[in-house]
Order: C-alpha cells, then structure tokens, then sequence
C-alpha cells in the first residue's frame, strides 16, 4: 500500500465514500511501470503468472491465485501464458480505477493501529509520521484527532473517524 509524504493516497484524498478516482495519476502510471519492470526480469517485456501477482502485490493488491488466473486468460491475447507490459498497464489502471476508497482507507488506518485497539491517537500518529519524514508537532496531531473526533471529544481516532477525515471536503 503506498503512501505519499503526508502518509495519504493522493489518488483517495478527499473522495466521498463510494466515490472512485477517475484518472490515473502520473505517479500511478510510474508506479505500474516500476512493478513490470522490476519483476520482468529477463527484459523479455513479459511476465508469467506468478510474476504478475507478485507485481499487483508490490502496488498494494492482493489478487487471489483464481482472479490471476482470470486475468491471464482476458489479457494473453497471443496465448503465450504471459503478459506483457502493455496488457499489464491496462489491467492495472482498470484496478486502480475500480478501487473501493473506503476498503483503502481501512488498509492505511490498519498501518496505523499498529497495537490492533481500534484506535489511533498522537502516539500513533507521531510514530507514522516520523518514519515517513513528516514532522509534526504533537498540538498539530492533537488538532486533527479533535478534528476528526468532534463529535465524540475523544482523543483517539476510530476508524470511523479516519474515514471522515480523509473523505470530509476542506478537512
């Protein structure tokens, strides 16, 4: 699951919950190419089955081995059994677009509720924050989780919360 330098999707930020994104963004689009490069790694300009689910992995997927399958079989247009990069970018930008922003929201918080609570406070946030090279004062932590928790005046976010936080327009 990627997270950019303030620790959010760009591509989900301030989508409403069953909204999708209705472009790839640049960085998407570097993204899948980076993922076929690194795994085709004979530079045949094609990858196998197993290569492509550990590709969709590497990009935050987590494709079952039927639904890799499934693919293979839409995609291999010349039957070799493999992909190559052009039938990959299509997968994948259908993928990306087709995301729930909701689902993606509930894998970040899970990153942040390392001790698995249900809740997320400064602590937390600080911890995040600070591997990822952002530097916030712990008043700035506060005020988001005051923010986002405002109508229940708790000083640890839920997931609920997350979610508002990250869907809730001019947050």
């Amino acid at each position: 699951l990627k997270v950019n330098s303030a620790g959010v999707m760009p591509e989900l930020w301030r989508l409403k919950p069953g909204e999708k994104p209705t472009h790839v963004t640049p960085e998407e689009q570097q993204e899948i190419k980076e993922a076929f490069d690194l795994f085709d790694t004979d530079g045949s300009g094609e990858i196998d089955a197993q290569e492509l689910r550990v590709a969709m992995r590497a990009m935050g997927m987590e494709p079952s081995p039927e639904e890799i399958q499934s693919m293979i079989s839409q995609l291999d247009k010349d039957k070799t059994g493999t992909v190559d990069y052009d039938e990959f970018q299509v997968a994948m930008r259908q993928k990306i677009l087709n995301r729930d922003p909701v689902k993606e929201v509930e894998k970040v918080f899970k990153l942040f509720d390392t001790d698995e609570s249900g809740k997320v406070g400064v602590k937390k946030l600080k911890a995040i924050a600070s591997k990822i090279g952002e530097r916030l004062s712990e008043s700035d932590l506060e005020e988001l989780i005051l923010y986002a928790t405002e109508e229940d005046k708790s000083d640890e976010m839920e997931l609920k919360h997350f979610i508002k936080l990250l869907t809730t327009p001019d947050a």
